[in-house]
């Protein structure tokens, strides 16, 4: 029995080597690349366009700056100088009536130079002459305040005839 069972488990082994070796190998799948198709044409991208400016807030962007410019004023006067102080008040009243919705209050400095009283005085001669230079020149004087803040105020704290210069100034605050 022995031979015929080793016949056997030869058979059976080769069967078995047989159908291992005939039996379909697994693949990975491949992916496959979709493609589709599109018959409408590519669409092309969307041209720049700047912002739209507006005209009128731009121009009113540049009034009130020109608007806070300050003025100044030679040592212990109020009168308006000529050349660039003129000038900017000129291009005040200007704007002011372009724009009739602004109105502005004008805030006189001095230097430290003097007593509290007599600056105060002065700043309030000083912002008082440049609404008066605007009145003639136009600018309805219901449009425009005044207030006297002395020597309360220097735009410079030095103590040189240079920061004494800066802070004999009239500055223009807007209101709207």
């Amino acid at each position: 029995m022995k031979p015929r069972f080793a016949t056997i488990l030869l058979f059976v082994a080769m069967a078995l080597l047989l159908a291992a070796g005939c039996a379909k190998k697994k693949t990975a799948a491949q992916p496959q690349a979709v493609v589709i198709e599109d018959s409408a044409a590519p669409a092309q991208p969307e041209p720049y366009s700047p912002p739209a400016v507006d005209e009128d807030q731009l121009r009113l962007e540049q009034a009130l700056g020109e608007l806070s410019k300050a003025i100044h004023f030679d040592f212990d006067k109020s009168d308006i100088r000529a050349g660039e102080d003129r000038e900017r008040l000129q291009n005040k009243a200007v704007i002011l009536q372009e724009f009739s919705s602004i109105s502005v209050t004008i805030e006189g400095h001095c230097d430290e130079r003097g007593t509290n009283e007599y600056n105060m005085a002065l700043g309030s001669r000083r912002a008082n002459s440049a609404k008066e230079y605007l009145k003639v020149l136009g600018v309805d004087p219901s449009r425009v305040d005044t207030v006297s803040y002395g020597e309360e105020r220097p735009v410079d704290p030095g103590h040189t005839e240079s920061a004494w210069a800066k802070n004999r100034r009239d500055e223009f605050m807007v209101r709207r």
